[in-house]
């Protein structure tokens, strides 16, 4: 009885811990509202909702939050986690425990996320949760931000922005060694605590250490190491343009020549005159020290461009473009800006090829009475021409000019004419070899009116200007003037006294390079035969007829092994060559004036080894030893005797304290 009564117990408490279990541990919720009702049951624990409230680490660590769902009903569902943010985010979960899920999440980018966590399609309690990541400090780097790449000029400010919202609280210090290298300061704008405004002025030149602490640790990079140096001389930048007349609507190209102003950076910014509103333009580096500025200014009838090197306007900068409409013809010259009364003033007319207007020329020169002014028309070409007038008294004339229908840009001038007072004489009637200085006189013509200088100038075909000196000569009463250019090239020679041309400027004068002769160029002493080991070989070279030019001397075969040195005598034209092998063998010499050999070059050298109870040169111990036939030239080089003849080849001899006749 007892184990039957035992055996019914048994089975009754079985059937009803299955039946409380098929409560609890329902698989399927039936209605909307009861899978929201069991969703709130759900929470994220207290521990990991504080955690959240602060800045979370972003990059490679990973944070962890855990969601309890032991109040609902329906334990065998899975909790759905996402994140969405302003960059990609990983979210891993598990089960931890049973009735606790948890979920680990990956940021890869610091910013504002929102988790969200549903419990069959529905909302957690909390859900969704805002997340902040940031770097931790242990990660601080600065985007795009290198000290150490950057070139610094004494004197200039270099600034730059350093943005640390993305990190945690902290302070940025900002240093270099040693202090008195630059002056450094740090700001920050309103609103904005952890932005930085860096600002770093180079006060002593050499190589110097830069350092960026944030929250005590150095941000990526730091510290940097940063040379100072000199800044550029915008002076000495030159601006040159491939489009000598800018017309509206076509895209205007500048060229920037910075190689004598030295190491600098270079800014340029267009703006248009009647808008004051910037206008794109692009700048590029084409060489080392050239660069090319582009922009199309659309519409603008003028713009004005601002061309800065190391923070300094560059000459002529801001420059003022003016644009016109599509014309057949452009008229350009000295003789539209001003003239001289008495004197012949010069200007010049091209057409274009594809001009519309077919027809002559037409100008028109008249005074305030109308009254109209000799002229000469002369024709290079069929469609370029230049234009000469004389006009007879100071005042204002009015130059109109036409090509068939069409005006010229500008048409018609107005240009002032002054009475001259000064005139140049003795100007250079040939070409000018580079290196020389032109030199010319200005004589006056009667009394000279009123104070002023002279101003003496020359441009090159790229626009670069070199100025003149004039010196009052009181015993020929004239200026005495002189100009030198650097290059080559057609100069116009200008020469104004109170910024009006004289009599007679401008002229344009021609620097030619210097000829050089190397066929004039004669050479002499043992060396031109050869030497031995581990002693000088030498010979002397006279280029004092040979015009201007660089000598070279090369060895054919392995350069390495000769070391040449030479010496010039300004006062002689002589040059002494001395050269040293290391290897004994067979060579050939290439003696070169400017780049083309001297006569009977190349030479046959030979190096041998040194023998004891040999002389170490090779010499000839006969007078009679040297042929006479067919000679040309004989010279004597210390104790050596040089005899040249007609086929090219030269016998030598050390004379030993020997008496030769000749």
């Amino acid at each position: 009885m007892n184990l039957a009564r035992e055996i019914q117990s048994f089975l009754a408490r079985k059937q009803m811990a299955t039946s409380e279990k098929a409560i609890v541990e329902p698989s399927v919720v039936q209605t909307a509202a009861e899978a929201h009702v069991e969703a709130i049951k759900c929470f994220m624990l207290e521990k990991d909702e504080q955690k959240i409230q602060n800045p979370l680490p972003c990059g490679r660590d990973s944070v962890t939050v855990r969601v309890s769902k032991k109040n609902t009903l329906y334990l065998k569902n899975r909790l759905e986690f996402s994140m969405t943010g302003p960059a990609e985010a990983k979210v891993r979960a598990s089960e931890e425990c049973k009735g606790v899920e948890r979920c680990e999440i990956t940021a890869s980018k610091p910013g504002k996320y929102q988790l969200d966590v549903l419990w069959n399609g529905s909302h957690i309690r909390g859900s969704p949760f805002s997340l902040l990541f940031k770097f931790p400090r242990t990660q601080i780097y600065s985007n795009g931000l290198n000290l150490q790449s950057t070139r610094y000029r004494l004197g200039i400010a270099h600034k730059f922005k350093l943005d640390c919202s993305d990190l945690e609280e902290g302070n940025l210090i900002f240093s270099v060694s040693p202090p008195t290298a630059a002056r450094i300061e740090i700001a920050t704008p309103p609103g904005h605590p952890q932005t930085y405004l860096c600002k770093i002025v180079p006060l002593e030149t050499g190589k110097h250490e830069l350092s960026l602490i944030y929250s005590g640790k150095h941000i990526y990079g730091s510290p940097f190491s940063a040379e100072f140096g000199y800044p550029g001389d915008a002076s000495k930048c030159t601006l040159s343009t491939s489009t000598p007349q800018h017309r509206l609507g076509t895209k205007v190209v500048l060229q920037v020549d910075t190689i004598e102003a030295g190491f600098g950076q270079l800014k340029a910014g267009v703006r248009d005159t009647a808008s004051n509103k910037p206008v794109d333009l692009v700048v590029s580096r084409t060489r080392k020290h050239q660069y090319m500025l582009e922009f199309n200014p659309g519409l603008s009838l003028e713009c004005v461009l601002a061309v800065k090197y190391d923070n300094v306007h560059i000459t002529g900068s801001p420059f003022r473009l003016q644009f016109n409409e599509l014309a057949d013809c452009t008229a350009e010259g000295l003789g539209l800006e001003s003239a001289q009364a008495g004197a012949w003033n010069l200007f010049s007319v091209k057409a274009e090829k594809s001009c519309k207007h077919q027809g002559v020329l037409k100008v028109d020169i008249h005074d305030i009475n109308n009254k109209r002014v000799e002229t000469v028309v002369s024709s290079r070409s069929p469609l370029h021409f230049d234009v000469s007038y004389y006009p007879k008294t100071p005042g204002v004339y009015t130059i109109s000019i036409q090509w068939g229908e069409a005006r010229a840009p500008g048409s018609p001038f107005q240009v002032a004419c002054t009475s001259p007072s000064l005139a140049v004489a003795d100007r250079p009637t040939g070409d000018v070899t580079l290196g020389d200085t032109i030199c010319f006189k200005v004589k006056p013509l009667g009394c000279v009116q009123g104070k002023g200088a002279l101003k003496i100038s020359a441009r090159d075909s790229a626009g670069k200007e070199t100025l003149g000196h004039a010196l009052w000569d009181s015993s020929n009463d004239c200026y005495c003037c002189v100009l030198k250019p650097e290059k080559t090239g057609k100069y116009p020679v200008s020469i104004k006294f109170r910024d009006t041309h004289i009599v007679g400027s401008p002229f344009v004068t021609t620097i030619i390079d210097p000829v050089a002769t190397p066929q004039l160029v004669r050479a002499w002493g043992p060396g031109l035969v050869g030497t031995t080991l581990n002693r000088e070989g030498d010979f002397t070279v006279d280029v004092s007829r040979a015009g201007f030019g660089l000598l070279s001397v090369s060895i054919n075969g392995n350069q390495d092994l000769f070391d040449i040195t030479t010496t010039k005598n300004s006062s002689t034209g002589l040059i002494h060559v001395t050269y040293r092998s290391r290897l004994a063998g067979s060579y050939l010499m290439n003696v070169k004036w400017s780049d083309r050999p001297i006569p009977l070059s190349p030479f046959n050298i030979s190096v041998s080894k040194s023998k004891r109870g040999e002389d170490e040169v090779n010499t000839l111990d006969k007078a009679h030893d040297i042929f006479l036939e067919n000679v040309t030239n004989v010279g004597i080089n210390g104790s050596w005797l040089q005899v040249w003849r007609s086929s090219g080849r030269f016998k030598h001899k050390h004379l030993k304290g020997q008496t030769v006749e000749l």
